[in-house]
């Protein structure tokens, strides 16, 4: 098949066109794959670790309410600042919740969800110490509720009864420094000697001179007082349980809340790393595809002055020759276009010119031996 010069040249030209086209579309992908993990550094790894610190938080805010609790029992009670201190850890641990729902699922790795779960599940433990902790702030009640408020109802009914009894004021005096010292020191020594107080009180109670009912009544209400007040010790004791299961959770909530927000800074730091190694690699791949399209127009550039230069300057050499009387050389074909016409048309010309010559020789001779 023949291929003239044009096609060649428009080749080779098409080649380096492609090559071009395909370097500026693998830059194109290669920006919008930087782009996207520009996006992915702020959109992603910024707000996970904007909800890592939103976490972190509402975890504090929930640990404030939580001490307003505490702190205000004595001064507010039970009822009141469960209302308006302990009412509000629930709204923060709802929010705590739906950030983990949010960062897991934005999150990219599994590691980074598992951290999120596992604080789903923490502040799930936490919520649920803490409301055991408040139901036994309310069981032992404080002054005039709880299980101290019921012991103290009955001090009151005793006290009434033993108003003309030293003997009995004395012990029931006794009975309640015991009964102080236990709730401010807690300990358990004091809880022994409330109940030998109790004892004490009703053989008091026994010998005091006063109306066989109101003895009744008294020695009744003693009783009653040693009830509650174990059932206050009860309460304390499960009060320090649920404080202590109540501070480990929340302990394990706080470290994880912490190390959420580390992470989310560092998931952030992870994309911008990977967009800057994307960058890297389409500069290196421009530069090797740039490269590769300098090889090739060289390679065609070469090829087509192979092609075109040295038949030409062949056939130049042939022509001068000829034009000096050398008749002597062949004009071999060697291309399949328009130098290849070429390349026939001089060899012809050289074929004609030569027989000519022969002639004109062979006809001078004939002419030479007539004459002679």
């Amino acid at each position: 098949m023949k291929i003239s010069i044009r096609d060649k040249i428009h080749s080779a030209f098409n080649v380096i066109n492609g090559l071009m086209v395909v370097v500026a579309l693998t830059g194109v992908l290669a920006l919008l794959a930087v782009i996207h993990q520009g996006n992915q550094a702020v959109g992603v790894g910024a707000r996970l670790n904007v909800v890592g610190l939103e976490i972190e938080a509402s975890n504090l805010k929930a640990g404030e309410f939580e001490k307003e609790f505490l702190l205000n029992i004595k001064g507010k009670g039970v009822e009141k600042s469960r209302q308006e201190y302990a009412a509000k850890v629930t709204p923060e641990v709802a929010t705590i919740d739906r950030l983990c729902a949010e960062g897991a699922r934005i999150a990219r790795t599994g590691e980074d969800r598992a951290r999120f779960q596992e604080i789903r599940t923490l502040a799930r433990v936490y919520t649920k110490a803490f409301e055991g902790l408040v139901a036994a702030k309310e069981k032992r009640g404080f002054v005039d509720t709880g299980a101290e408020g019921d012991f103290r109802n009955a001090v009151h009914t005793i006290e009434a009864k033993i108003s003309h009894s030293d003997k009995g004021e004395i012990a029931m005096l006794t009975l309640r420094r015991s009964e102080k010292d236990y709730i401010m020191r807690g300990l358990p020594e004091l809880i022994t000697s409330t109940h030998e107080n109790v004892k004490k009180l009703k053989a008091a109670l026994q010998a005091a001179p006063m109306p066989a009912s109101d003895r009744t009544a008294a020695l009744e209400s003693a009783d009653v007082y040693d009830e509650n007040f174990s059932v206050l010790v009860a309460a304390d004791r499960e009060v320090d349980s649920k404080m202590a299961a109540y501070e480990a959770a929340g302990g394990e909530l706080e470290t994880a809340s912490a190390a959420v927000a580390k992470a989310g800074y560092k998931a952030s730091e992870a994309s911008l790393a990977a967009s800057s190694t994307t960058a890297w690699i389409a500069i290196l791949l421009g530069g090797l595809l740039s490269v590769g399209s300098v090889g090739a127009g060289i390679r065609y550039g070469s090829r087509i002055s192979t092609d075109i230069i040295h038949p030409v300057k062949t056939l130049t050499d042939v022509a001068e020759r000829a034009s000096l009387g050398d008749l002597s050389l062949n004009v071999a074909h060697t291309c399949d276009d328009e130098i290849g016409d070429l390349q026939d048309s001089l060899a012809r010309l050289v074929t004609a010119v030569r027989f000519y010559r022969t002639e004109n020789e062979e006809l001078a001779e004939e002419m030479k031996g007539a004459k002679q």
